[in-house]
């Protein structure tokens, strides 16, 4: 009788086996919510979607890119990936501020709709990391397109973060960009033009 190693899984299929539990998980919560409101409870939901979005992030990375050729402003995908988890940062008391320079900056090639939810995802890991404490995003001209810069007390190296920066990696890189750490405390996603 002879044995066969199983196949390596794909990040997609990795992320997908905790989903439903997790959803079932939210659903409880959600009615405990409307029952019994309180702080515990508002934390981890809070939690739950802090899960969500890392799962998605997971997936990102194991999943293969197809890009299509159109380009997407930089900032106003930061608002959006900022507008998504305004609640989120409001209950930590962060003030994110974005740096954005004078002349504008040219549109990017990126998956926005892929894109957004791993932006949101750093801004909170960010978050985590400084505090109540002005958080600076900021946005500069690189080589045609536009790097964001995010920084906040050992940041690279949160394992949120990393996983982050892992899917937007794997986003980026066939596009002629790239998502790396910049020393202990910046993080650094660079979009090609």
């Amino acid at each position: 009788m002879s044995t066969q190693d199983p196949s390596p899984l794909s990040g997609g299929e990795l992320a997908h086996a905790p989903r439903n539990p997790l959803s079932s998980v939210k659903i409880a919560l959600q009615s405990l919510r409307r029952e019994a409101p309180g702080p515990r409870t508002h934390l981890a939901l809070r939690e739950v979607r802090r899960m969500e979005r890392l799962l998605s992030a997971l997936a990102e990375w194991g999943r293969d890119v197809a890009h299509d050729d159109g380009a997407s402003p930089l900032p106003e995908l930061l608002g959006g990936a900022a507008d998504e988890v305004r609640e989120e940062l409001q209950l930590r008391g962060a003030r994110m501020a974005f740096s954005v320079p004078s002349e504008p900056l040219p549109p990017v090639r990126c998956a926005p709709l892929r894109t957004r939810p791993l932006l949101a995802q750093l801004l909170l890991e960010c978050a985590d990391r400084a505090g109540p404490h002005l958080q600076p995003a900021q946005l500069t001209a690189w080589e045609g397109g536009v790097e964001l810069v995010l920084e906040a007390s050992g940041l690279s190296s949160a394992g949120g973060a990393r996983a982050c920066l892992a899917a937007q990696g794997a986003l980026l890189v066939p596009t002629g960009g790239r998502a790396r750490a910049r020393g202990p405390d910046a993080v650094s996603s660079r979009f090609a033009p």
